[in-house]
């Protein structure tokens, strides 16, 4: 099958001006989430994010930058690592984000307002398997 037949362009690399982006596999214990983050994620909404990546896997890398002590920070994904950790994942797809200055960043966690789109809702133990320690 063709790139184009899988929806890829047949051109490789970024276009002109765009960075180009690596995905990592990255320890869910080394992410630290972005103190200033301001949303939230019920117990609910996380387990919605299990039930979406036990069915399609993780697909949606988190977005991460490294501050000056070298830390990855998420920029985007908090639900998606919590979800992670939650399943007992030893390690997420990251995308590093290093390029981006604070403006960069606060955009991208703007553009971060949806979810994962789940075809079925949670169960009430869909993903409690592996609880974070301090939940049940």
């Amino acid at each position: 099958m063709s790139d184009s037949k899988r929806g890829r362009s047949a051109a490789r690399g970024p276009q002109a001006g765009q960075p180009r982006l690596a995905v990592d596999w990255v320890p869910t214990a080394e992410l630290v989430p972005y103190a200033g983050n301001a949303k939230q994620h019920p117990d609910g909404q996380v387990d919605e994010i299990c039930e979406s990546i036990k069915e399609f896997g993780f697909s949606d890398p988190v977005g991460a930058w490294h501050d000056q002590d070298g830390s990855p920070i998420i920029v985007e994904g908090h639900g998606r690592v919590l979800a992670a950790q939650r399943l007992g994942l030893a390690t997420v797809p990251v995308v590093w984000l290093d390029h981006l200055d604070d403006e960069g960043r606060r955009a991208s966690r703007a553009t971060n307002a949806g979810g994962p789109a789940s075809r079925s809702p949670a169960s009430s133990t869909g993903c409690r398997a592996n609880p974070q320690p301090g939940t049940a």
